[in-house]
């Protein structure tokens, strides 16, 4: 990974921070911590959900998407996968059962405010 791409990602985790605190004061972009090159940390800690984001400049597919949601570390909080492509709002992926793995707009998400038809059960590719 370039550093051009490491700065990007970091710069959206922080952003991605700043707008948890919102909903938890304690939301903060983590540092690289990392044990025998596992990951221990989420992107973003002091939130009730362990946190990863991802910030590219194409979408990704659905299926890249369910290949990183699944290999968020389970630390006994609920996984949350947060996504960002270039010129377009970012996607909040999250397990609610029973629909399995839904899509929703970050926005909304923060909210609490989840309109029916801003949930995407499949990914639009």
């Amino acid at each position: 990974m370039g550093k051009h791409s490491r700065n990007k990602g970091a710069a959206f985790e922080r952003q991605i921070a700043a707008r948890l605190r919102e909903l938890w004061p304690k939301a903060r972009r983590r540092g690289n911590a990392q044990a025998d090159g596992q990951r221990i940390e989420a992107d973003v800690e002091g939130t009730p959900y362990h946190i990863e984001c991802k910030r590219y400049a194409a979408r990704p597919s659905w299926d890249q998407c369910v290949r990183w949601f699944a290999d968020i570390p389970r630390d006994g909080r609920p996984p949350l996968l947060i996504v960002k492509a270039d010129r377009q709002p970012a996607m909040v992926l999250l397990d609610v059962a029973p629909l399995g793995l839904v899509s929703l707009p970050l926005d909304a998400w923060i909210a609490g405010v989840v309109p029916v038809d801003a949930v995407d059960v499949i990914w639009r590719d």
